[in-house]
């Protein structure tokens, strides 16, 4: 049996899961961007095959211990196609590969002369999505099957943010936080495509952490999006393998601009 790690290592295992769940929201969206995210990743794998691979894997099991990995190793396909999406979507909008001895941005790479053939909407899609943070919102108002209304968990003075969003407009959500990027779609605002939810007893400890790194890096702000989205991301998968959860000195993605960096004061460990 091919373990999740071997997923990533293999073509053959890696593309159908992202691209079944990539079809499957293009086809629904039927906008300008549609085919975006599912066009760049059969690029990338095209032509920088072991380092997306290979930074895919580290963004999810490095620093784990071994068994919390075997933990994910564990998860069914359901949770597992979900966690390999909002991977694939942080490679493409924040991540980094190695490419003839250097660290290039994924996103520079998709549209620099050489990168796929989008559509005029779909790198526009690619370049606002690089431009949007992961954040943590609470879900404040829900019109079901149309849209809910997000409030920013950090920024509170913020207004609160009407997204058009069908399937995931469940009452079940009101009251919530979740992690995602908000994108700009003609005179209204949508979802990227990648979520994070989390428990009503998580969202307490991921806030908990959003707040104190926050506050470790007032003097530092270029450095808390990325650091931001690493809570969330980490956060969000360690709900599924608790509580055998492990981590020490924290990679928190691949390339320069992602050195490593002891977080134990961000309370990420367990």
């Amino acid at each position: 049996m091919i373990n999740k790690t071997e997923r990533f290592q293999s073509g053959k295992k890696y593309k159908p899961y992202y691209l079944t769940k990539a079809q499957k929201i293009d086809d629904t969206t039927n906008k300008a961007h549609e085919g975006a995210i599912r066009q760049a990743i059969e690029w990338l794998m095209s032509r920088h095959k072991q380092a997306v691979t290979q930074t895919i894997s580290e963004m999810i099991f490095s620093d784990f211990s071994d068994d919390a990995r075997d933990a994910l190793n564990s998860l069914d396909d359901r949770i597992w196609q979900s966690i390999q999406l909002n991977a694939i979507e942080c490679l493409i909008a924040e991540g980094e590969i190695l490419v003839k001895d250097e660290y290039r941005r994924v996103t520079d790479l998709l549209l620099d002369f050489g990168g796929p053939l989008f559509t005029a909407g779909q790198r526009q899609w690619i370049e606002q999505l690089s431009d949007r943070p992961l954040r943590m919102y609470a879900i404040t108002d829900v019109t079901v099957g149309q849209q809910i209304t997000l409030s920013d968990a950090l920024d509170t003075s913020s207004s609160p943010i009407i997204v058009h969003e069908r399937s995931g407009s469940q009452l079940s959500l009101l009251g919530t936080q979740i992690g995602v990027r908000i994108m700009s779609v003609n005179d209204h605002y949508e979802l990227s495509g990648s979520a994070y939810p989390f428990s009503r007893l998580a969202s307490t400890e991921v806030m908990s952490a959003l707040k104190e790194v926050a506050r470790d890096l007032l003097d530092e702000p270029e450095e808390l999006p990325r650091f931001i989205s690493f809570i969330i991301r980490r956060k969000w998968i360690e709900q599924y393998i608790r509580p055998i959860v492990s981590l020490s000195g924290v990679k928190i993605c691949s390339g320069p601009g992602y050195q490593d960096r002891n977080t134990t004061s961000l309370s990420i460990s367990d």
